[in-house]
């Protein structure tokens, strides 16, 4: 990175490096040091010290223009776009010390509001605030401490746009307030998120600030100047993926890629429109008056209307039936009578709602902040006794959403549960699940039945186990909390800060997982990332099955190339897929898995709601295609013996993808002339060196005879493979109902000259043959309980297959 261009290389070198330049470039990779308060901010020290960009440089640039933009009274809205895990949270919200543009905006508007109060402004300062998240499609006010089911209703104004119906909209008289505000926000954001352990990525949240100043001007009139600033933290774009060898395309957060590319739409369009180009006024409305004098407006004309009406009698029936209808003429007057009396009653009815409406509006600003003081969660009480009383604090894979949920343990035993007095819900979690128990200071954790999935500092918990500050407890798959017992720390003793991050590795540690090491090569590096996000997510997916009945069972598969069938890449985290009932078996790929379990969850939280949840075949994630091909195995066959022009004839091991041998390969590779007749000792085409066939002709045939011992219940079974810089696939016939196909294919590969490039690959590469096989119906089906059967495999384990 280079000011304000950034350069991404291909570290092959096959492609020419790329440029791209923007308004804002922020080096973040290294170059900074942690303060003693735990701010990150430039380390002179370091070479890229200079060009590290800590969190005020970026208000600087970017926040404050929007604070000026508020202060002239124009509307503004800040958008942090990116993938997932690329910083939009850190640069909007921040963490801690760390803070963002969003509290240091708020911070400013009333550092700025205290400065003119001191310097004798005569200007009436208002400021009030919204927090929302669009979620599953789902509108959620996130001040609404019992928000409703469905979400907030989207309304269209007819000249004000969008808004959401009864969203809570909250006076603030200083920065504290906005704090408590975002605290409460936060908090239920978690509530409402943490249910299947959603996160922040997965929602757009939403910070509004409106900002009022109300003077006179020069000519003694009274003014209103309003801005509304929108703050938006978006959901991380991902890269959508294919869900199904049928065709289905379940993608990955579908609605948040949609909304993305439809704001993507909008913003190209404003950019048109500052190039001089010519945009629909529909779409690009922007409204800068105020919008609580200009409704007040609107709704007593419209009350004058309808009074007016009703005071004449003049009620239009048209209104109801449709009106300009011939079908009109046909009412009998006892008809247009009743008509008349509903529209009467339906005036009425708009005449109160809009009074009322009218009557909330003028309240001042003053009262609706004395209304709402004293509201909420009293934070400060809860932090205090946080200090003295042993308490359970929630872990999030968001660092921000961590710690704002917590249970006071103060019985002598506190049952957890969805019908617990401790209240937890999610995947798996029991209406009875555990239980604390507390005797004379001294805690332990004890399931309320063995087979309820809980965890204590990362290992399965069958009986009462003794529990220590700082331990770690994960109830069902999403519900991750650390216990805290400030009465119980030991002197001396040091307790390192717990995260979800601290709490998963260990899980995967316990596992059998090395997480820990130093030193990981990069590969090694992502493939650990993949496993720490795999791991909750797949036990997520199995108790989603369970809980929907759903008959399907995934596991983790460690994956190398060579078991995937390929020569080159790195071993990755896929998902090996049972059906419980039929035995049918698949290999997603973490992508696919991944796209599919967001679906899951939504069905679940729909499940959950009470809601319509099962999903077309063609929708549902748990489905796939029975007739689908699957990877039996494959063979890796050295080249070697063709550079010296030796004929090779082997039986070699076909390997499946857990590392296993699930049958023999008869292959051979022989030399032969352009006309593919093979060569003999007799012909004498045998080199000392492989050096010596460059710029020679070389032709040899691959012969794939038949393979031996394959599961049987496979049909069929072909093979496949590609040599050298070839593209395409060479194929067998395809063979059923037999696990010993006998295929007899053969295939000459010619090269009239060959080149050094084709040497060196006979001499050091190999092929890699893949065979392929669609899996039998089943015999029988066997109705079974997916709880019954999934506790019956975890007590088998064999959950992670390694190769």
């Amino acid at each position: 990175m280079n000011g304000t261009t950034t350069t991404i290389e291909d570290p092959t070198g096959s492609e020419e490096p790329r440029k791209f330049t923007f308004d804002h470039s922020y080096w973040s990779h290294d170059g900074s040091k942690e303060g003693s308060d735990g701010y990150y901010a430039p380390d002179t020290s370091h070479p890229n010290g200079k060009k590290f960009a800590d969190q005020k440089k970026v208000y600087n640039d970017l926040g404050k223009e929007v604070l000026n933009n508020a202060w002239e009274g124009y509307n503004s809205t800040l958008f942090a776009y990116g993938q997932t895990g690329s910083g939009k949270s850190w640069s909007v919200v921040g963490y801690g010390i760390n803070k963002g543009i969003v509290p240091m905006f708020c911070d400013d508007i009333f550092t700025h509001i205290e400065t003119k109060k001191g310097e004798g402004a005569e200007t009436e300062f208002e400021v009030t605030f919204s927090m929302l998240e669009i979620y599953n499609e789902q509108v959620r006010d996130l001040l609404d401490p019992k928000p409703r089911k469905g979400g907030l209703k989207v309304r269209q104004h007819p000249k004000q746009g969008f808004y959401a119906e009864g969203l809570k909209i909250v006076p603030v008289s200083n920065y504290a307030d906005i704090e408590k505000r975002m605290e409460e926000g936060t908090t239920n954001r978690t509530v409402a998120s943490t249910k299947m352990n959603a996160t922040s990525s997965r929602a757009h949240t939403i910070v509004g600030i409106t900002f009022v100043q109300k003077f006179k001007n020069a000519a003694g009139e009274d003014t209103t100047k309003t801005a509304i600033t929108n703050l938006v933290d978006l959901a991380g774009s991902e890269r959508a993926d294919s869900t199904g060898a049928t065709g289905d395309r379940l993608k990955e957060g579908a609605a948040i890629n949609q909304s993305l590319s439809c704001l993507g739409n909008v913003i190209a369009a404003l950019a048109d429109r500052s190039a001089g180009k010519n945009t629909r006024d529909q779409e690009l409305y922007l409204r800068n008056e105020d919008p609580t004098e200009k409704l007040i407006r609107e709704l007593q004309e419209e009350n004058e209307r309808l009074k007016a009406a009703l005071a004449s009698g003049d009620i239009n029936i048209n209104d109801i039936t449709g009106g300009g209808g011939d079908d009109d003429d046909d009412l009998t007057d006892e008809e247009r009578a009743q008509i008349k009396a509903e529209m009467e009653d339906q005036y009425k009815s708009i005449l109160e709602k809009n009074q009322l409406e009218m009557e909330e509006m003028r309240k001042t600003f003053e009262e609706k902040l004395k209304e709402t003081q004293g509201t909420g969660t009293d934070f400060a009480a809860i932090a205090e006794k946080k200090k003295t009383t042993a308490h359970l604090s929630n872990l999030n894979m968001d660092p921000q959403l961590s710690g704002h949920i917590v249970h006071f343990i103060e019985t002598p035993e506190a049952v957890l549960g969805s019908g617990g007095e401790i209240v937890i819900r999610g995947p798996s979690v029991a209406e009875k699940h555990a239980k604390i128990i507390n005797e004379g200071g001294k805690f332990m954790i004890e399931p309320c039945d063995a087979t309820n999935r809980t965890l204590h500092n990362g290992k399965a918990c069958a009986t009462r186990e003794p529990l220590e500050h700082n331990d770690r407890l994960i109830f069902g798959t999403t519900q991750y909390f650390v216990f805290m017992n400030p009465a119980g720390k030991k002197s001396g003793q040091n307790y390192p800060e717990i995260t979800f991050e601290v709490a998963n590795e260990e899980v995967g540690t316990k596992a059998g997982f090395d997480l820990k090491g130093g030193n990981k090569s990069r590969d090694d590096a992502l493939l650990q990332d993949d496993l720490m996000e795999m791991m909750p997510a797949i036990e997520e997916a199995n108790s989603i099955s369970q809980a929907l009945d759903k008959k399907m069972k995934f596991e983790l598969a460690i994956v190398s190339p060579e078991a995937r069938g390929e020569l080159t890449g790195r071993t990755e985290v896929m998902v090996h897929v049972v059906d419980l009932e039929t035995k049918h078996e698949w290999l997603w790929s973490k992508e696919k898995f991944m796209n599919r379990k967001y679906v899951m969850v939504e069905m679940y939280d729909d499940y959950e709601d009470g809601d319509e949840w099962q999903k077309p075949p063609e929708k549902d994630p748990f489905i796939d295609d029975v007739n689908a091909e699957f990877l039996i195995g494959s063979v890796k066959v050295w080249l070697q013996s063709m550079s010296y022009l030796i004929e090779s004839n082997e039986q070699l091991d076909i390997i499946d993808y857990k590392g296993a041998e699930c049958g023999k390969m008869n292959i051979e590779i022989v030399p032969c002339s352009s006309a593919g007749k093979d060569f003999t000792e007799a012909d004498d085409v045998f080199v000392e060196t492989p050096k010596e066939l460059v710029g020679k002709e070389v032709n040899f045939k691959v012969k794939i005879t038949s393979a031996r011992g394959l599961p049987k219940k496979f049909t069929e079974m072909y093979a496949k493979f590609k040599v050298f810089i070839d593209e395409n696939w060479k194929q067998t016939k395809k063979i059923k109902d037999t696990p010993n196909p006998d295929w007899n294919f053969s295939e000459v590969f010619k090269y009239p000259k060959a080149t050094e490039e084709l040497i060196t690959y006979l001499s050091d590469k190999a092929i890699m043959v893949q065979i392929w096989g669609k899996q039998k119906p089943p015999k029988e089906k066997k109705t079974i309980n997916t709880k019954d059967a999934l506790t019956k495999a975890t007590l088998n384990k064999g959950q992670v297959h390694c190769c």
